[in-house]
């Protein structure tokens, strides 16, 4: 099972929503979706985590960096649950307004850092510039227009 978790305060509204789904449409594998715009139970969120293949977690860039409701989860599992993971693949998409997608670098270190606390395994990130837009082609198939690559 992959975990998706959505790290947007817009909800199902946000490009981060937007782009798992995009993400769901290609997994072959069973997935679970939490947001996390509200405070979520730690211990569900560790057997979550406990029964997970692989995790992403899709966010906005906040002032280049994570989220604050992100920031807190992460504070808190890692409080909680400091090493009780096995090299869990933690991978993120994150999106921002800029065009330059390295203003999202700091987001994906802050991750990085975390996953290392954690014991988990960071397989890695994609920054998307202009999410904002490409946000707003969300009608557009995947293989078609500024979708093509």
């Amino acid at each position: 099972m992959i975990l998706l978790l959505n790290g947007s305060l817009r909800k199902s509204k946000s490009n981060s929503n937007h782009f798992l789904n995009l993400l769901k449409t290609q997994l072959k594998d069973s997935y679970e979706s939490v947001q996390l715009y509200q405070r979520k139970d730690l211990n569900v969120m560790k057997d979550l985590l406990q029964k997970a293949d692989a995790c992403v977690i899709g966010m906005p860039v906040y002032v280049d960096g994570v989220p604050a409701q992100v920031m807190e989860f992460m504070e808190q599992m890692y409080l909680r649950y400091q090493g009780q993971f096995a090299q869990l693949p933690v991978y993120v998409i994150t999106n921002l307004g800029f065009y330059e997608s390295e203003q999202g670098n700091v987001l994906l270190e802050i991750v990085k850092n975390w996953c290392s606390k954690m014991g988990f395994f960071y397989g890695g990130g994609l920054a998307i510039g202009a999410g904002e837009m490409l946000g707003t082609l969300k009608k557009v198939p995947l293989d078609q227009g500024p979708n093509n690559n």
